[in-house]
């Protein structure tokens, strides 16, 4: 059933940074265990580009939330869903990575006002007297075919079933993204306010109740910030807000290289990151995907290797000075003549000399 108690705001994931979908996970590996693979997964499933100017990692974060792959007796959506409802909030801590980068991606994508029906193979026809306002706090997954809801895959034709029929105007069609695209989803996020419409008793145990959304008074959710992780998917650039002042900006860019692929070529860039701009116009990049830091010249058709390309080492266990590991950040010491990584990876802070550097020192 649908929890009716509203509950308080949820805080905390808003000023979490935007990262990939491998990295969003991770603070969920000791307690669900193989999220990873999933997550993995739903990413090599999802089309390339993706639908709506998603990105691979917005759209597999869609793909693994609509997944039934069980974790221990429950599915991913479910153990969320059921930390959303709880009034213990800390629980939610290790999701809000997650949570930020789902958000973000269902944030990306067009409200329309539609009909959506959900089932539930219980009588909840008592629960939802006609003209009250209900809350449903965590995420809805509905679909625009009633007739899903009624086959014999879903609720069947026998048995107490209680089938919601829902005008909304904030829920998300998530389709193209959906791991099951032909259920047609649609999800509504947490919390909705419900006015009861009417409750309708079919017979042979089954009640359509009509809900009507309305604006509910406050949000659990606060509206993700849209600047870490391009929406572009050939892109895969972020900027993080290190820039220079001295920067000069154009209103036509320049693209620095359209190569991309796994290795040490120093034309090519995979998964680039957070970037950093010195006083020279010299753009540093964390080069996730080839865990490695390039620094581009100004004017520069290639790249020089600053730090890491040394493999990955692995969660800071057994890695090596010489390596990194799915770095995300970097920022520059020209006085001390210094680069600091974001070893996200190898959950570490390294510092690297700028030039002619063959190993790092860990600081954090």
């Amino acid at each position: 059933t649908e929890p009716l108690e509203k509950l308080m705001p949820i805080d905390g994931y808003e000023d979490m940074p935007l990262v990939p979908l491998d990295i969003a996970v991770e603070p969920l590996v000791s307690s669900i265990s193989g999220i990873h693979i999933y997550a993995y997964s739903a990413k090599e499933r999802c089309k390339n580009p993706p639908a709506d100017d998603l990105t691979i990692d917005e759209s597999a974060s869609i793909m693994l939330y609509s997944m039934d792959s069980k974790f221990g007796n429950k599915s991913l959506h479910v153990i969320l869903n059921e930390i959303l409802k709880s009034a213990d909030k800390n629980k939610l801590e290790p999701w809000l990575l997650y949570l930020k980068l789902f958000l973000t991606a269902l944030s990306h994508l067009p409200s329309t006002r539609r009909q959506v029906y959900r089932g539930i193979k219980l009588d909840l026809s008592k629960e939802y007297p006609v003209g009250e306002t209900i809350v449903w706090p965590g995420f809805s997954s509905c679909t625009t075919s009633i007739n899903f809801v009624q086959s014999e895959l879903f609720l069947g034709s026998a048995g107490p079933r209680t089938i919601f029929s829902i005008t909304c105007y904030l829920g998300k069609y998530i389709g193209n993204h959906s791991y099951y695209s032909s259920e047609n989803e649609t999800v509504i996020f947490p919390p909705t306010q419900f006015k009861v419409i009417d409750c309708l008793n079919q017979g042979n145990g089954l009640h359509i109740i009509q809900l009507q959304e309305i604006q509910p008074c406050f949000s659990h959710l606060h509206a993700p910030v849209f600047s870490s992780i391009s929406k572009k998917p050939s892109s895969k650039l972020t900027f993080n807000s290190v820039v220079n002042h001295n920067t000069k900006w154009k209103q036509r860019g320049v693209t620095l290289t359209k190569h991309h692929s796994r290795g040490p070529k120093p034309d090519c860039l995979y998964l680039p990151y957070g970037v950093y701009v010195d006083d020279n116009q010299t753009i540093y990049i964390a080069d996730h995907g080839n865990n490695r830091v390039m620094a581009w010249k100004y004017g520069a058709t290639s790249g020089q290797l600053i730090a890491g390309g040394n493999g990955s080492g692995f969660n800071g266990s057994g890695c090596e000075t010489n390596q990194l590991n799915k770095p995300i950040n970097v920022v520059v010491d020209r006085r001390r003549n210094h680069v600091f990584i974001s070893d996200s990876g190898n959950m570490r802070v390294v510092r690297w000399p700028c030039e002619n550097g063959t190993n790092g020192e860990v600081i954090i």
